[in-house]
């Protein structure tokens, strides 16, 4: 048997850290970290004010599936148990769940009246089972091809984690992404450096009172989707 979740919205989880160095008017070089992340996307302080615009992680589309895994207690003997949570579980379009032949969760009186029940061939309205997406999807990786809704197919580290009572499936992003910040700061506390040359190019006292400044950096993120059933 298996248990089967529905999907809520999924969210993203991920820090941006933002390391910055700059120089007092006394000479005095100071470096300094800063966390932004979309829970916590502002920082204020000290006349700099860094803020998360937007992040640009791939996203995964969970929309009208289910997330069905094998139920440990029955089947004990069953070796699927013992595989690995990606190699076992499998993301269903919901329009696989049903009460109709060939449907997950068929009923019995939908198999009994069956046209021609007497005469239909053994197992008939009875395909389309999540044994034979599961079937389908091992004999695929066999032959070297893509699985199609195992959740490998989306991370091979996704795991399972409970929280204040609600079920997440956890699914870490490791592909590059990007995230756009913009940086405000006080003009008079920094100046402007270039790597191949050390000498100071201009400080930005000179330009203007405050500047702004636009910057791409890539980040890890994880993907933590809550399931009910």
């Amino acid at each position: 048997m298996y248990n089967a979740f529905s999907i809520q919205d999924p969210f993203y989880h991920l820090d941006i850290t933002t390391s910055l160095t700059y120089t007092y008017d006394n000479g005095i070089k100071v470096s300094k970290e800063f966390v932004v992340s979309p829970n916590d996307p502002t920082i204020s302080t000290d006349g700099l004010i860094i803020k998360l615009v937007g992040n640009f992680v791939p996203p995964y589309s969970f929309e009208n599936r289910k997330f069905v895994m094998p139920d440990p207690s029955t089947d004990t003997n069953n070796h699927r148990h013992t595989l690995p949570l990606t190699d076992k579980s499998m993301l269903l379009p919901a329009d696989y769940f049903g009460t109709l032949c060939n449907q997950i969760g068929i009923d019995y009186k939908t198999f009994s009246l069956q046209p021609d029940f007497c005469q239909a061939r053994q197992g008939s309205c009875l395909d389309g089972q999540i044994n034979d997406y599961w079937m389908d999807d091992m004999a695929k990786l066999n032959s070297s091809e893509p699985a199609e809704y195992l959740l490998s197919s989306y991370s091979t580290d996704a795991k399972l984690m409970k929280a204040d009572g609600q079920l997440f499936l956890d699914i870490p992003i490791h592909n590059q992404s990007s995230a756009i910040l913009t940086i405000k700061l006080d003009a008079k506390y920094f100046v402007f450096f270039d790597d191949e040359t050390p000498d100071v190019i201009s400080s930005f006292e000179e330009m203007s009172q405050s500047v702004e400044l636009n910057i791409k950096v890539t980040v890890p993120a994880e993907f933590p989707v809550s399931l009910f059933e």
